[in-house]
């Protein structure tokens, strides 16, 4: 039986936020869309959230997989019969500045599933899941040529596993256990602090108290002040308050 079942999903990730930042204050992790101040994610703006990947966790602090790539959680489901172990690697356009590239920024073990009206939420293991910091992330996604790959398959919304793309799976896979600190603490104590002032403050049109010091020149350079200009604020209520709907991303 082969051992390992590796699938590689994309999702919208906070651009960098400028050192300043007395909001985003831990700028060497690649949270995902939480602010919803991507210009890239239109969908999970209008939709007023983005869920995955839920790193939080349930309350035990298993990262959880739920809503996003409905097709890949069932896949997950069906492999499981065959495969001895199931990872998947998370990957970004990760825009800082004027800059933007794809990185790989880590991995979920997966662990078990649970039933929902939505399909099969995946359930990972805290302890043989990984994530990298930022500065690790990407120096390690150019050594191996991860956004080169993504441009030559045309795969940046895609989401891919097995032939002809399992070797590279393989080699990114081994790369990310061997290669820097597991911040994955980090990741979930800071999606939680930003997703609760994210709920705390979008009903008052996201005035968050810590932003009325910032400089013109930070805010220039701020991508929740770019989105304010560019769209406005969320909506008030969550698309996914009904889980049939799922996500189109």
């Amino acid at each position: 039986m082969p051992k390992l079942y590796i699938r590689c999903n994309p999702f919208y990730s906070l651009p960098k936020f400028p050192a300043q930042c007395q909001l985003v204050t831990n700028t060497d992790l690649v949270l995902r869309n939480i602010l919803l101040c991507n210009l890239n994610d239109r969908n999970h703006f209008d939709n007023g959230k983005i869920i995955d990947p839920y790193i939080e966790g349930d309350k035990d602090g298993k990262p959880l997989y739920m809503i996003c790539k409905p097709e890949s959680r069932k896949s997950f489901e069906r492999e499981r019969r065959n495969f001895n172990e199931e990872y998947l690697i998370f990957r970004t356009n990760y825009i800082r500045d004027r800059d933007q590239d794809q990185i790989i920024v880590g991995f979920y073990y997966i662990e078990d599933f649970q039933e929902s009206d939505n399909g099969p939420i995946l359930i990972a293991s805290k302890s043989k899941s990984k994530f990298l910091s930022a500065k690790t992330a990407l120096e390690l996604s150019k050594e191996l040529g991860v956004n080169e790959y993504v441009k030559k398959h045309n795969l940046y919304r895609a989401s891919f596993y097995e032939d002809p793309h399992r070797e590279k799976l393989d080699k990114w896979l081994n790369d990310i256990q061997s290669t820097g600190d597991n911040k994955l603490t980090e990741y979930q104590k800071e999606s939680e602090r930003l997703a609760a002032l994210f709920q705390r403050y979008k009903p008052t049109d996201e005035n968050y108290p810590t932003c009325f010091s910032c400089q013109e020149s930070i805010k220039n350079s701020c991508p929740l002040e770019k989105r304010k200009k560019a769209w406005g604020s969320p909506p008030k209520t969550n698309a996914f308050e009904d889980p049939k709907k799922g996500c189109k991303c």
